[in-house]
């Protein structure tokens, strides 16, 4: 995967290699297990448009030709391709935070039941278990469940990208934002894998308290 971070002024040899990235990444989320069908969308933001895939296309089946365009000030695609129906979640997160360059939200398996499960969804929170995770991701918000697609979902998602990378779908799955894809990538690995913790511990793994976290952000300032 070639590794593409956002400029301003970027060319068209410089977007061109964005799109492949993207196309790159797609068909790893879908080799990784971390969608299934058709499940999951991923965007960059190039200037003042974003590159999203389309609705109804396997991730592992995306290719240059299928991303859609759309204006991030308008909402309006700017080719013939459908985006993804989560298109103003994106829309609205790139919005509400200039220093998002990547979104990923997949349906990844461990990470969809944990937040399928009534302890943590009342909770609103999934602990860390790790000082790799503690220290990238936190203790990760979940979010009520809303319709997929709908204004309220992605006016939800925005509020809690607006502050930090990531958050947590109840029974839905996950997304993250970052300044490149491969970042974004790296988060939504960490997020499945802590979840995946938790089920091979049968739910005694012990988590790192916040005192904890904030002591590692500390510790690597």
């Amino acid at each position: 995967m070639k590794y593409f971070e956002h400029k301003q002024g970027i060319n068209d040899m410089e977007k061109q290699q964005a799109v492949e990235n993207l196309v790159d990444i797609c068909h790893h989320v879908q080799e990784k297990g971390l969608v299934s069908g058709t499940g999951g969308n991923i965007s960059i933001k190039t200037g003042n448009v974003i590159y999203i895939t389309p609705t109804s296309v396997a991730l592992g089946k995306i290719t240059d030709k299928l991303l859609s365009v759309v204006s991030i000030e308008t909402g309006k695609p700017l080719n013939d391709i459908t985006p993804s129906k989560e298109i103003m979640m994106h829309l609205l997160s790139y919005r509400a935070n200039e220093n998002i360059h990547a979104i990923i939200h997949v349906h990844s398996v461990y990470a969809a039941a944990i937040a399928s499960m009534p302890d943590f969804i009342h909770d609103k929170t999934i602990p860390a278990y790790t000082p790799g995770y503690g220290l990238r991701v936190g203790c990760l918000p979940v979010i009520p469940y809303e319709v997929p697609g709908s204004m309220e979902l992605a006016q939800s998602v925005a509020t809690v990208l607006k502050e930090r990378n990531s958050v947590l779908l109840a029974n839905h799955g996950s997304v993250v934002a970052a300044k490149n894809l491969e970042k974004a990538l790296d988060l939504i690995e960490e997020i499945e894998e802590n979840a995946k913790l938790f089920f091979i511990t049968n739910g005694k793994a012990n988590p790192l308290s916040r005192e904890q976290i904030q002591t590692l952000h500390e510790y690597y300032k």
